[in-house]
C-alpha cells in the first residue's frame, strides 16, 4: 500500500482530545451546522458562522449493515444516522460490532481507514462505542 490519504480533509480536525468534525457555528443565533456555510440557515445571516469542533460524541439514530459496496471498501460496511451532543444529526460509517449496532448506543468518533483507492489507504471517520473508564 502507499501512503494513507485523508478524505474529506475539510471537514475532520483533531486537537488534544482528538479528532472532531468541524462544524460551524452561527454568532448571532447559535444554531450549529456540519461545516462553515456562508449563511446562517436559521437566522439567515450572512458570514457569522465560524468554525467549532463537533461530532467527538453522538448517539446512534438509526443503522444499516451493507453487504455489496463498491470497489476498496470492506463488506460487510456498517453505516448510519449519528445525532451529535449538539443536535446535528450526521451519516457516518459505524464500526461493524454488536457494542456499537445498538440504537441508542454512545458513540465515539475515530479517525480509521475506511477505503483502499489506488492503492492508498483513505482514513476517515469513523463512530465507535464510547469506551467507558474502568475503575
Amino acid at each position: 500500500l502507499l501512503a494513507d490519504s485523508h478524505v474529506w480533509k475539510e471537514f475532520i480536525g483533531s486537537d488534544e482530545h482528538g479528532p472532531y468534525l468541524v462544524g460551524g457555528k452561527c454568532a448571532r443565533c447559535g444554531f450549529v451546522t456540519l461545516a462553515v456555510r456562508p449563511i446562517c440557515p436559521s437566522c439567515w445571516q450572512n458570514g457569522v458562522m465560524t468554525a467549532t469542533p463537533i461530532g467527538r460524541k453522538g448517539t446512534l439514530y438509526s443503522y444499516t449493515v451493507l453487504h455489496q459496496m463498491a470497489p476498496g471498501f470492506e463488506v460487510p460496511c456498517a453505516v448510519g444516522y449519528v445525532d451529535l451532543d449538539n443536535g446535528v444529526r450526521v451519516f457516518a460509517h459505524l464500526e461493524n460490532a454488536a457494542a456499537t449496532l445498538r440504537i441508542g448506543v454512545e458513540l465515539e468518533l475515530e479517525l480509521v481507514p475506511v477505503r483502499v483507492r489506488e492503492g492508498k489507504r483513505l482514513i476517515g471517520p469513523r463512530y465507535r462505542a464510547l469506551k467507558r473508564a474502568t475503575p
